[in-house]
C-alpha cells in the first residue's frame, strides 16, 4: 500500500503530460510538459527533504494553489496529481528513515530551486515558441507560424520593464542563497525579501492585466518559503 501511494501521484503526472499532447498539440505540450516536471520536481524534491509533516504540506498546498491558478497553462491537468501527493504526504509520511535535513538546507534548496524555476521561465518567455500565429493573405488563404511570448508582447514596455525586474529579482534570490549557504543571514534576509516582494508583485500585476504573471508564481511561492526560513534562522541565532 505505500508502495502504491508513493507511486500513483507520479503515474497521474505522467497520464495528465499524456493528455497535454491532446489537448495543445506535440509541440506545445513538450513545452508545457517540460515546464511542469521541473515544477513539480522541484516541490516534490523539497517537500521530501522536509522532515516535519506541516513543511511538507505546507508544499504541498502551494503546489495545489499554483494548478489551480494556471489553468490557462495546462494546470488543471496536473491538479489530481498535486492532490494525490497531498493525501500520499497526509496518510503515509515519509518513512524515518529519510534523513533530516536542517532548516539551512532546506532553504538553500528552496533557494537554488526558486533561481532555477525563475530563469527557467523567463527563458522560455523569451525563446520558446508557445502561441500560433496566423496571417490572412490576399488569395484568401492564412499562413501560421509560431511565436514566443515575447515576440508577441514584446513592444509592449511593461514587459520589457516586468522581465528586467524578474531577473533582477531572480539574481537577487541566487545571492541570498549563497549567503544563506554560508550563514550570512541578515544580509541574505534582505536580498531575498526584496526580491520575493517584487516577484509577488509581478505576479500578481501579470495575472491581472493579461494572465502571464502565473507563469512566475513557482518561483515566487519558493522564493518566499526560502525569506521564511532564512526570518526563521536569523530569529534562531539571535
Amino acid at each position: 500500500m505505500r508502495q502504491i501511494l508513493r507511486v500513483g501521484p507520479w503515474l497521474l503526472v505522467v497520464a495528465a503530460l499524456a493528455l497535454l499532447v491532446e489537448a495543445f498539440g506535440p509541440g506545445n505540450a513538450l513545452v508545457l510538459g517540460a515546464g511542469w516536471t521541473v515544477v513539480f520536481g522541484a516541490f516534490r524534491g523539497i517537500a521530501m527533504v522536509a522532515t516535519q509533516r506541516a513543511w511538507r504540506l505546507l508544499f504541498d498546498g502551494l503546489l495545489i494553489v499554483l494548478c489551480f491558478l494556471a489553468a490557462f497553462e495546462a494546470g488543471w491537468y496536473l491538479m489530481p496529481a498535486a492532490v494525490a501527493f497531498l493525501l500520499t504526504d497526509v496518510w503515509a509520511p515519509p518513512s524515518s528513515q529519510v534523513a533530516a535535513i536542517s532548516a539551512q538546507k532546506l532553504a538553500v534548496a528552496s533557494g537554488v530551486a526558486a533561481a532555477a524555476v525563475g530563469f527557467g521561465t523567463v527563458a522560455v518567455i523569451i525563446w520558446v515558441p508557445l502561441y500560433t500565429s496566423s496571417t490572412s493573405t490576399t488569395a484568401g488563404t492564412s499562413e501560421g507560424g509560431t511565436a514566443t511570448i515575447f515576440e508577441l508582447f514584446g513592444s509592449d514596455t511593461r514587459i520589457n520593464v516586468g522581465l528586467a525586474v524578474a531577473l533582477a529579482a531572480l539574481v537577487s534570490v541566487a545571492i541570498g542563497t549563497v549567503l544563506v549557504a554560508r550563514s550570512r543571514l541578515s544580509g541574505a534576509r534582505l536580498l531575498i525579501g526584496g526580491a520575493t516582494g517584487a516577484l509577488l508583485l509581478l505576479t500578481a500585476l501579470g495575472v491581472l492585466i493579461g494572465g502571464g504573471g502565473v507563469f512566475l508564481l513557482p518561483s515566487a511561492l519558493l522564493a518566499l518559503t526560502t525569506y521564511v526560513l532564512s526570518s526563521r534562522l536569523q530569529s534562531t541565532a539571535t
